[in-house]
């Protein structure tokens, strides 16, 4: 079953293909999955243009279409706590 992202509005399109030529790498890249994306790209052609595993791929996709653009930015990973 394909994935994709839900439709664009004008102001998140721009704003996206804003992101996808900025200076922050990461953000760049899941900006640029969300626009292949909304092209009907598949997640796998996805993964391949961008470098990263499709997982990630889907991951990034379910979290636009479910927060949107605020989705597209880095949560601070749980991992093991520091010592002290």
């Amino acid at each position: 079953m394909a994935i994709y992202c839900r439709s664009l509005k004008a102001d998140e399109k721009l704003k996206l293909e804003d992101l996808s030529k900025g200076t922050d790498e990461d953000l760049s890249r899941r900006a640029q999955i969300v626009l292949l994306s909304a092209q009907r790209t598949g997640v796998y052609e996805i993964g391949q243009a961008v470098g990263l595993h499709p997982i990630n791929v889907r991951k990034w996709i379910h979290r636009f279409n479910r927060f949107g653009l605020k989705g597209l930015d880095s949560r601070r990973s749980p991992g093991r706590p520091s010592r002290p």
